[in-house]
């Protein structure tokens, strides 16, 4: 049977006009045999709920059905931010992740990436660090990575399932970079809208976790994944040249061709509308989620196709299930039918 422990950090703040302290909850599940040690950890920004819903739903599963190992789950990395719901902490407008390893004699955000450094990250082997797309923009899962990346930091991205991997620059600062220093390599995942609940983005981020989980031996079962994983980074941005009501004609994750219609925008002062049409062959990644476009604003991104690579790294086969297929909703179709 699992031991489950909810546990807490505590992080006191020295710095600011008046002394206050914060604690972030978190829960450590561990299975009846020896096994890797797995941290999944979001809220790292206030206003990026698919990860802590993830996590919430998380606790319950692996309570039940952990073989091996621990898991670590942290549903709120920084709870003034949450509770402010902004990305940054209110008490000194620091973003957490950009702090990491973190100060214990820095300002509250500054303790509390020590602090989750200290307790979580370096007490673990694998790490997985959730986030979702802005307020008013929705984002294809997808994972990070920079683009020399570690054999075992591809297998993690590999492994959650998203068809595309978006190549970052390596910010100071940011947890999935600065883990790399622990020898715990971390991927970190963005999936849906800020300050929005999505069931399949929520589904997604569960299966995500999961099959890592079982090709690390936590849980049991092999994991499923897609035979290929595609390495992207080149991003176009599509700009709005008119202000008025929006119509998207695709969808994240569609391939678009040069002059394919991505949306339409009704001009309601000149009673126009405008057509807004691919310049080039993409995936899409993201999109505005408000019905009304801003002239000079970004509606659409795409990710160019001419420069695309593909996830090389190897898995063992007898611990993975391949998917033929490109779309990913077929794979998550069929494990939560």
């Amino acid at each position: 049977m699992a031991l489950v422990s909810d546990r807490f950090i505590e992080v006191e703040d020295t710095k600011g006009a008046e002394t206050s302290s914060v604690k972030i909850r978190y829960t450590e599940i561990i299975g009846d045999s020896q096994g890797p040690a797995l941290f999944v950890l979001a809220g790292l920004h206030g206003d990026e709920l698919t990860g802590v819903e993830v996590i919430k739903q998380l606790k319950s599963y692996f309570s039940k059905n952990i073989t091996a190992g621990k898991v670590t789950l942290v549903p709120v990395a920084n709870p003034i931010a949450f509770a402010a719901r902004q990305r940054q902490t209110i008490h000194d407008n620091k973003d957490l992740n950009r702090c990491f390893p973190g100060d214990p004699e820095g300002t509250i955000t500054d303790k509390i990436a020590y602090e989750i450094t200290e307790k979580i990250v370096k007490k673990s082997d694998y790490g997985i660090d959730m986030h979702t797309g802005p307020n008013g923009r929705i984002l294809l899962p997808h994972t990070r990575m920079v683009l020399d990346e570690t054999k075992k930091v591809k297998e993690l991205s590999k492994l959650f399932g998203t068809m595309i991997s978006w190549i970052r620059e390596p910010v100071e600062g940011a947890l999935a970079i600065e883990s790399k220093a622990f020898k715990v390599p971390t991927i970190a995942v963005e999936i849906g809208e800020g300050n929005k609940l999505d069931n399949f983005f929520v589904k997604s981020g569960i299966f995500g976790v999961t099959n890592i989980a079982k090709y690390l031996g936590l849980l049991d079962g092999r994991a499923c994944v897609l035979k290929d994983q595609y390495i992207m980074n080149e991003r176009n941005n599509i700009i709005a040249n008119s202000t008025g009501i929006f119509y998207p004609k695709t969808d994240i994750g569609k391939i678009v061709n040069k002059g394919d219609l991505l949306a339409e925008i009704y001009d309601t002062q000149n009673n126009v509308t405008e057509k807004i049409l691919a310049d080039r062959a993409g995936l899409v990644l993201a999109m505005q989620t408000s019905s009304v476009a801003v002239s000079g604003t970004t509606i659409i991104s795409t990710l160019s196709l001419g420069a695309c690579g593909i996830n090389t790294v190897s898995l063992v086969r007898k611990k993975c299930m391949i998917y033929h297929t490109r779309n990913p909703k077929d794979l998550l179709l069929n494990m939560w039918a």
